[in-house]
């Protein structure tokens, strides 16, 4: 009878053995998700050396607008505080340097708490390079526009408090 060969043992960082007891696993988020170009995070956030505030807001910004099938975002500044979880002044200090960044353009004001609309601009558009992210634009039509917001559907009223993740506070 052979003798048997004797357990490979592992270096403790190997992952093989995670990959085995199922801690790693491969996952995709398919329903209730969008897409993000990875240069947002790769070359956009890190070559202009975007503050946390400046990130949220223009990945807010970014999910309003791309995550809905167009470039622009109509966002309130109150939407934009709550959803940031930051002052009045502190969002519109952001969304000014982003303007001054060219990360965003400021298509319409808001009048008296209307929302205002926002250019969003990728990566490659800001910093002028040639990208893989393939983008295709189109002209919409104005009922198509009208119809996308009467769709939209106002979120259901929690009877829990929402909590709101900061990555201002520590």
């Amino acid at each position: 009878m052979p003798a048997e060969k004797p357990a490979l043992k592992l270096h403790p960082m190997d992952v093989r053995q995670l990959v085995k007891d199922g801690k790693i696993a491969a996952a995709r988020v398919e329903d209730n998700a969008f897409s993000i170009d990875r240069d947002v995070f790769d070359v956009l956030f890190p070559r202009l050396g975007l503050m946390p505030v400046e990130q949220a807001i223009y990945l807010q910004l970014y999910r309003h607008s791309f995550g809905r099938g167009l470039n622009c975002a109509q966002v309130s500044n109150a939407e934009l505080q709550q959803l940031c979880s930051v002052s009045h002044s502190t969002a519109r200090q952001a969304i000014r340097r982003l303007v001054q960044k060219k990360c965003l353009q400021l298509v319409r004001p808001g009048i008296q708490h209307e929302a205002c609309i926002f250019r969003v601009f990728l990566p490659h558009e800001v910093l002028q390079y040639e990208s893989s992210t393939k983008v295709s634009y189109r002209n919409l039509e104005t009922n198509a526009v009208v119809s996308r917001a009467l769709r939209a559907k106002p979120a259901p009223a929690l009877e829990t408090p929402v909590l709101h993740f900061n990555m201002l506070r520590s």
